[in-house]
């Protein structure tokens, strides 16, 4: 039994500013860069800035989803992005990343 074709992704970035990580407002310009540079197609999205600081935020996409964390005080963002498709190219996620933000990269393919 053969099932769909899934490409998982989880995606840590440490050492960044947490300036950028506090809000839906600060964050949102480099994850729409993102979903630009990965040619993902966003239906609809919803985010929750928490207290003092930090968000999360949901897209769900035309190929599944990505899910958005931010830890400002751990300076650290964690993207899970799930796409029903033929696995991406693994480096080319990473340049795009790297060309967004400056921290250190994790990518786990699950």
């Amino acid at each position: 039994m053969k099932g769909p074709s899934i490409d998982h992704n989880i995606i840590e970035i440490f050492n960044l500013d947490a300036r950028i990580l506090r809000t839906y407002e600060s964050i949102h310009p480099f994850i729409d860069r993102f979903i630009h540079k990965m040619k993902l197609k966003v239906l609809k999205s919803t985010h929750h800035n928490f207290r003092p600081y930090g968000v999360t935020i949901v897209y769900i996409l035309s190929s599944s989803h990505l899910v958005v964390h931010t830890w400002p005080e751990n300076n650290c963002l964690h993207m899970d992005i799930l796409q029903c498709s033929k696995r991406k190219e693994y480096e080319s996620m990473r340049s795009i990343i790297k060309g967004i933000f400056s921290g250190k990269i994790h990518i786990w393919r699950a």
